[in-house]
Formats: C-alpha cells, sequence, structure tokens
C-alpha cells in the first residue's frame, strides 16, 4: 500500500512538473532580447539567394470575407538585385504589377505592359513629409517568446509582439483603437521562416453610436533558393 501510494505521488510530481514546463513556455521578454532575435533571423540570410512571398487580406465592417487581397513574391539575389510581382484582387479593379532592382536602376511595367526604366532609389525628404493627422492618447506595446512549436514538420521557436494604440483623428475627432499582434517564426539555425501579421481598428466617430471594426492579416514566409537570377529585362525588344 505504502509502495503504490509513494508511486501515485511522484507521478503526481512528474505531471505538475511538466506542466509547470508547459505553462513557463510563453514568457513575456524585454524588447532587447526579442530586437536580438530579430536582428539574428535577418543576418542568416545575408549574401544569400531568398524569396518572401506575401499574402495580404483586408476585411471591410461585418464581412467575414476579405473584400481586398494582395500576394507578392519578392526575390533577392546575393548581387542585392531585387525582383518583384505584386497582383492585388478588389471589387473595383485587379492590377499586376513587376519591378527589378539591378546595377542602381530600377525596371517597372504594369500587367503585360512595356517596361520602363528609371532611377533605383530616390532619396526622401523628411521636410515634405506629411505630419501624423492623428494624436496617440495610450500607448502599450508587449515582447513575447512563445516556446517550441512545429512549422510544416520543422522545429521551430516562436516570437510575438502584441500593440496596443488608442488614437484621436486632429480634424474629424474620430477615436481609432488599433490591436496589432505580430508573430515570428524561426528555425532551428535562428533564421526566420514566417511572419504573420494581424490588425484590428476600432474606429469610434463622434456623430455614431456604434463603431465600424476594419481587419488586416499579412502572412509572410521566406524561402532559400540558390538557383535564383536576376537580369536586366531586355527593354530594346518592345521597340
Amino acid at each position: 500500500m505504502k509502495k503504490i501510494f509513494c508511486l501515485t505521488f511522484i507521478l503526481l510530481l512528474s505531471a505538475i512538473g511538466v506542466f509547470a514546463q508547459e505553462e513557463e513556455e510563453e514568457r513575456t521578454i524585454e524588447k532587447s532580447e526579442f530586437d536580438v532575435v530579430m536582428r539574428a533571423g535577418y543576418i542568416k540570410y545575408a549574401n544569400l539567394a531568398y524569396r518572401q512571398k506575401i499574402n495580404h487580406e483586408s476585411y471591410l465592417p461585418g464581412n467575414d470575407k476579405p473584400g481586398n487581397t494582395s500576394k507578392s513574391i519578392i526575390e533577392f539575389a546575393p548581387t542585392r538585385a531585387i525582383r518583384s510581382v505584386f497582383e492585388s484582387d478588389s471589387p473595383t479593379a485587379k492590377t499586376r504589377r513587376e519591378s527589378i532592382i539591378l546595377d542602381g536602376k530600377r525596371y517597372t511595367r504594369s500587367g503585360e505592359g512595356p517596361w520602363t526604366e528609371e532611377p533605383a532609389l530616390l532619396k526622401s525628404d523628411k521636410e515634405n513629409r506629411a505630419e501624423s493627422p492623428f494624436e496617440i492618447i495610450e500607448e502599450k506595446i508587449e515582447y513575447k517568446s512563445l516556446g517550441s512549436q512545429i512549422l510544416d514538420n520543422r522545429n521551430v521557436t516562436v516570437y510575438a509582439q502584441t500593440e496596443t494604440k488608442k488614437m484621436i483623428h486632429k480634424t474629424n475627432r474620430n477615436v481609432t483603437v488599433s490591436f496589432v499582434t505580430n508573430k515570428f517564426w524561426f528555425g532551428e539555425d535562428g533564421g526566420i521562416l514566417k511572419q504573420e501579421w494581424a490588425m484590428e481598428n476600432r474606429i469610434k466617430s463622434p456623430q455614431k453610436t456604434t463603431e465600424s471594426i476594419y481587419r488586416h492579416l499579412r502572412t509572410t514566409v521566406w524561402e532559400l533558393d540558390p538557383n535564383i537570377k536576376i537580369e536586366v529585362p531586355d527593354i530594346a525588344k518592345q521597340f
């Protein structure tokens, strides 16, 4: 009888230990720790050929189906060349744009139209930047480690940044409460594999008794691909 009691007690302690370990998988961390993980995740792709696949969905108030969707594929070559394809779909229009940045020049085209050449980078003028129309009333940012998970049969660690912000529009006095969750998945080598960004904006107008809710969801996936090769489009063939 005594042996059975001891065995039961040991099993109970083991169960409590496992439960406590699972509870400790999620913990709040400092911004400095979060920043170190993020920097290491991006550095893993330095001087390598890789692509990002991005999907974005926007939801209008009262709708469970996205009103606007878009997807992008951005490829990066070790030569610092960049190629991107952007497609969007809305109730009013569908668009497709391509862009190539190579050797200090930028080439773009819309749909199947002709390529055009323009400077790759335009210097930003801080003095001409528009002032934000919002006044921030409250703001809270938290950083968390969500522990280990499985992503596409791979062991990953997950981190998250959550932000809550209350703002008032300086002109129309609309009050917006914004909730943002940014989750990141990292491989065993520390490289970033996936990001999921979700935003919910609750907008309350002084003239209305109800609030309007707008939601956005953006997912980004990283892929290494040594076969990525980016070249200048043959513009001469277009004339």
